[in-house]
C-alpha cells in the first residue's frame, strides 16, 4: 500500500522479487487491493493485486481507503505501507505529514483491528538537498511505538542509496525494488516468525491464507515434534502433510488434517472435523466448562488411535451413545456428554464409520482416568476411547 513506488515503475517493482522470497521460504501468499497497474516481473497472474497508486499522499490514501472499503473487502493479514515521500516532496510540512500518516494508521486499525502494519521509512531522494527524508524519518518511531501493537518500523531507507534510483532521482531501479523486497521479507519473518514447511493453514471464514508458524513440541505426549497452537476464533482448515504434530485450533468451526507419524488433534471449541492419519494419532475434545456446546467429528480413526475427553467422570457426566450420527459421509458412533452441573455446555465425539456394536465387540474401549499433577498445573480428570 503506498504510493507509486509500491506500484512499482519496473515490472512487479519490489512486488515480485518479495513474492519469491516469501514462497521460497515457505509461505503461502496472497497479494490484494484493488490496483492491479504494473504486473509482470515473474509474477504469477493471480499475484498482481495491490494498493499502490500514483502521486498518492497520506491523505489521498487515507481517503481511498475510506471511499473504497478496500480493507473490508481485501481483508488482508499484513499491510506494506510505504508513504510520505509525495506528503513532503509535493509542499507538504513534516509535522503536518506526521499528523497525517498517524492518522492514515490510525483509519486503517480501525477498519480493521486484526491487520498488522508494516510502515517503511521514506526513500532517499536524489532531490533532497536539505535532507528532509532523514528529519522525516527520525519523527517516525514515536508514531509507531503509540500503536506498537498494530505497526511495526521497517528501515526501508537504509537499504536503498541514491545510486539504486533511476534517472528521476526518486524511483528505484531493479536492483533497488530487488533490495526493497529483502528488507520487506526480512520484516515479516521477524515478527511471523518462520513457516512450518508441511503445515498449511486457511482460514475460511475470510478465505484467506495465514502465516503456518509453528513451534518445536515440549508437552508430555510422547511422539510430536512440532506444535501449532491458534487462539483465533474464525474457522480455520488447517493440514499437515509431515509427521508429528501437536495442533490446537481456537474457538472456531475447525478442520485438521494429519498425515502420518504421532500426532494430537484439537479442535478446540465449536464444530470440528478432524482427519487422522496412518500412524497413531489422538484426539482431544475439551469438556472442562466450555463456553459453547463441542462437538469434533473424527475421521479414519483406527486401532492404535485414542479419543480423550478430557473433564469427563462416570459420576458428574451422562454419557448417552448414539449411532448414525454427524456431518452428512463421516456418520457413525456418536457419545454425548451431559453433565450434572446446571448451566454447563454439551461436549459430542463422532466416530465415522463406528457402531454401537464396537462397544462391545471388541474394536472399542473405554476408560476413565486422572492425569498426574505437574508443577503449577493440577491432575485432570478424562475419558479415553482406545482402538482396537
Amino acid at each position: 500500500m503506498g504510493d507509486s513506488i509500491t506500484q512499482g515503475t519496473v515490472p512487479g517493482g519490489y512486488r515480485a522479487p518479495l513474492y519469491d522470497l516469501l514462497t521460497t521460504d515457505g509461505y503461502d501468499i496472497s497479494y490484494v487491493g484493488d490496483q492491479n497497474t504494473n504486473n509482470g516481473g515473474g509474477l504469477p497472474a493471480n499475484q498482481d493485486n495491490h494498493e499502490g497508486i500514483l502521486g498518492d499522499t497520506s491523505v489521498s490514501l487515507k481517503a481511498e481507503i475510506d471511499s473504497t472499503g478496500i480493507i473490508q473487502s481485501s481483508q488482508p493479514n499484513a499491510v506494506l505501507l510505504l508513504i510520505g515521500t509525495n506528503d513532503v516532496g509535493l509542499g507538504g510540512t513534516i509535522p503536518g505529514t506526521d499528523v497525517n500518516i498517524a492518522a492514515l494508521l490510525d483509519d486503517i486499525i480501525s477498519n480493521d483491528p486484526t491487520v498488522h502494519i508494516f510502515l517503511g521509512t521514506v526513500l532517499h531522494r536524489a532531490d533532497d538537498g536539505s535532507g528532509w527524508v532523514s528529519t522525516l524519518n527520525a519523527t517516525l518511531p514515536p508514531i509507531v511505538a503509540a500503536r506498537a501493537a498494530h505497526v511495526t518500523l521497517v528501515d526501508t531507507a537504509s537499504a536503498l542509496t541514491v545510486a539504486d534510483l533511476d534517472s528521476g532521482g526518486i524511483h528505484p531501479l531493479q536492483e533497488g525494488y530487488a533490495k526493497l523486497a529483502t528488507v520487506w521479507n526480512a520484516a515479516l519473518v521477524s515478527y511471523y516468525g518462520a513457516p512450518a514447511l508441511g503445515l498449511t493453514v486457511q482460514d475460511t471464514s475470510v478465505n484467506q491464507p495465514l502465516p503456518a508458524v509453528a513451534q518445536s513440541y515440549s508437552g508430555p505426549v510422547i511422539g510430536p515434534s512440532n506444535e501449532y497452537i491458534s487462539v483465533s476464533s474464525d474457522n480455520l482448515n488447517i493440514k499437515a502433510a509431515t509427521p508429528n504434530w501437536f495442533i490446537h485450533a481456537g474457538g472456531g468451526s475447525d478442520g485438521i488434517t494429519v498425515s502420518s507419524g504421532t500426532n494430537v488433534l484439537d479442535g478446540g471449541g465449536g464444530s470440528n472435523f478432524l482427519i487422522g492419519g496412518s500412524g497413531a494419532d489422538t484426539f482431544y475434545v475439551d469438556d472442562r466448562s466450555p463456553s459453547a456446546n463441542v462437538w469434533s467429528s473424527i475421521v479414519n480413526f483406527h486401532s492404535g488411535d485414542n479419543a480423550t475427553i478430557w473433564g469427563v467422570t462416570p459420576a458428574d457426566f451422562a454419557l448417552t451413545w448414539l449411532a448414525n450420527q454427524g456431518a452428512a459421509g463421516a456418520t457413525g458412533l456418536t457419545g454425548v456428554f451431559v453433565s450434572h452441573t446446571a448451566g454447563q455446555q454439551e461436549a459430542a465425539i463422532t466416530l465415522a464409520g463406528y457402531t454401537l456394536a464396537d462397544l462391545s465387540n471388541g474394536r472399542l474401549s473405554v476408560s476413565y482416568g486422572t492425569t498426574a499433577s505437574l508443577p503449577g498445573v493440577p491432575g485432570s480428570t478424562y475419558m479415553t476411547i482406545h482402538g482396537n
